[in-house]
């Protein structure tokens, strides 16, 4: 991972009374593209954990790299994603994964911002992509086919398998409000 943070667009916090979590959140941009790093406190088997993440996306908003950090739970993960969709996770190949473009991390709406900001719309018309989700709270990498659809008023319609919610997003394409009500909501 690049040691440049570069410029702050944005720095949020989100809360989720579904999830009982908390995070804070910022995007960078830098020379090589853009660094998503947050810090989660979220329960996890009945005990409150610290989540902390940092991924790496390239100038085109798809996935570089990832790190994910649950010391409370003993667990990491180290992610490396090629351009051409070949995944590492902790140095293993995983050909489940090949093809996917854009890392889920199931307990943070974060990382909607990469198809969202990567894939080309038309309003009203969904765009699906395949990304390697990190499921909450399995811990588990698992491909899963997502579609976005953007709407005229601005908002966006999010899909997977039975799962849709809508989200209102900023003017970067990150998530203030996930679902009504909201799973997560941006706190000023």
């Amino acid at each position: 991972m690049t040691e440049d943070t570069g410029e702050l667009l944005v720095e949020r916090r989100w809360d989720s009374d579904l999830l009982d979590s908390t995070e804070q959140f910022t995007l960078h941009s830098h020379h090589e593209g853009y660094r998503f790093a947050g810090t989660t406190l979220i329960r996890h088997e009945g005990i409150r954990v610290e989540i902390d993440y940092v991924v790496e996306a390239r100038l085109d908003w798809s996935t570089r790299s990832a790190r994910v950090d649950i010391p409370a739970v003993a667990t990491l993960f180290e992610v490396e994603v090629s351009p051409d969709g070949r995944w590492l996770i902790d140095g293993d190949h995983r050909p489940d994964l090949e093809g996917c473009v854009e890392i889920d991390l199931g307990w943070t709406p974060a990382t909607n911002t990469l198809p969202i900001r990567r894939l080309p719309f038309k309003s009203g018309i969904p765009v699906s992509t395949r990304v390697g989700w990190l499921k909450w709270s399995e811990l588990v990498f698992m491909p899963a086919e997502q579609s976005y659809t953007k709407h005229a008023d601005g908002r966006w319609t999010y899909a997977s398998g039975s799962f849709s919610a809508d989200l209102v997003v900023d003017e970067l394409g990150v998530v203030i409000d996930y679902g009504d009500p909201p799973i997560w909501h941006a706190v000023t």
